[in-house]
């Protein structure tokens, strides 16, 4: 996913975006261009929606990746 911040967009980003029906390990992690890890949140056990609001107010502008990596076999 890529996430983009600017002086005309809104600085709080929500996402909705990983689903599991299946218990897992969820790592989520939010990088800018050079690689640097700004947030990460690991879940054990995860069953279900993952949803989350990220505050990008206090980080300059620029593109931001975000990353969603589980133990998934399929």
């Amino acid at each position: 996913s890529l996430v983009t911040t600017s002086s005309l967009t809104i600085s709080i980003i929500s996402f909705l975006v990983y689903r599991s029906e299946e218990t897992k390990t969820l790592q989520v992690k939010l990088m800018n261009m050079e690689g640097q890890q700004l947030f990460t949140d690991n879940k054990d056990k995860f069953k279900g929606t993952y949803q989350h609001k990220l505050d990008l107010s206090n980080y300059p502008k620029g593109i931001y990746f975000v990353q969603f990596v589980s133990d998934s076999k399929d």
